[in-house]
């Protein structure tokens, strides 16, 4: 039987309880999009989920756009990034938090 610790419930807009999805696959497809911005300050949604399956789908099981999609509203509930819209639609995510940045891009570099 599975522990209840291997599985995650998701956040949505207003903190309400979104999905629940498996504790790996969320850290690792957090970290994927946390680790985006070692390189850049903003980046597209469409860019986002190409560079998703160039990295993520060889070595994931499931759907990696359902579950980057809901991460990525997970993460945005939690304060951690922002999302904007241009004139066209496209949605453009950025780190919402410097402080959180900061502190995520010391323990990402102190790890090399």
């Amino acid at each position: 039987m599975k522990n209840h610790s291997d599985k995650i419930q998701l956040l949505v807009h207003g903190g309400r309880g979104g999905s629940i999805i498996a504790r790996k696959q969320y850290e690792l497809v957090k970290k994927f999009i946390l680790d985006v911005f070692q390189h850049c300050d903003q980046i597209t949604l469409t860019e986002l989920m190409q560079l998703a399956d160039i990295e993520l789908a060889p070595s994931f099981r499931g759907e990696i756009a359902w579950i980057l999609l809901n991460t990525k509203r997970d993460l945005e509930a939690r304060g951690i990034l922002e999302i904007t819209h241009q004139k066209n639609r496209i949605q453009v995510i950025s780190l919402k938090r410097i402080k959180f940045y900061r502190s995520y891009r010391k323990t990402f570099i102190d790890r090399f």
